[in-house]
């Protein structure tokens, strides 16, 4: 009886750290990953993008300072909407302008999208449900997409990339 009870101990002990080593490796799927966007440097950028949530679009929009609203159409300058598959992860790199298989182009509703300006700052969302979401802003200076980051003061520097 003794050693029932000692087996069933063992085996109670060995069949949790079982458990728990083969699901390890699958626990990201369980728990929501933000959605976050790369930028590659190039003109036109392409973008990767990330993360376990559900993402109904990805926009690019014109921030640069006027008087429009920060919500005015005229801001638009290119959205796609995926028509399969809305999870970031598994999105193909995505260049701007250029819709890849899977999605759909809302905006423009027709042609092509505007061409990206020197020195403007642009703002690229996926809003996403499921999981928050992260927006990239990116400016072309000399010919290169460049990631801003907000500084402390609450203005903008333009993050420069990391030589390879």
């Amino acid at each position: 009886m003794n050693f029932v009870k000692h087996l069933n101990g063992k085996f109670l002990c060995f069949a949790a750290i079982g458990f728990f080593a083969l699901s390890a490796p699958h626990c990201q799927d369980f728990f929501e990953r933000d959605t976050e966007i790369e930028i590659d440097g190039k003109t036109p950028p392409t973008f990767t993008f990330s993360g376990n949530g559900q993402v109904s679009a990805i926009a690019v929009t014109d921030v640069s300072a006027n008087d429009l609203s920060m919500y005015a159409p005229e801001r638009a300058m290119w959205e796609i909407v995926p028509t399969d598959e809305t999870t970031p992860s598994s999105f193909p790199k995505i260049t701007y302008g250029v819709v890849p298989p899977g999605f759909v182009q809302r905006w423009p509703a027709t042609g092509s999208p505007r061409a990206l300006e020197e020195e403007k700052p642009y703002r690229v969302t996926a809003p996403t449900s499921n999981a928050s979401s992260r927006k990239l802003l990116f400016i072309i200076r000399n010919g290169q997409a460049l990631r801003l980051e907000m500084a402390d003061d609450e203005g903008w520097y333009v993050q420069t990339p990391t030589p390879k």
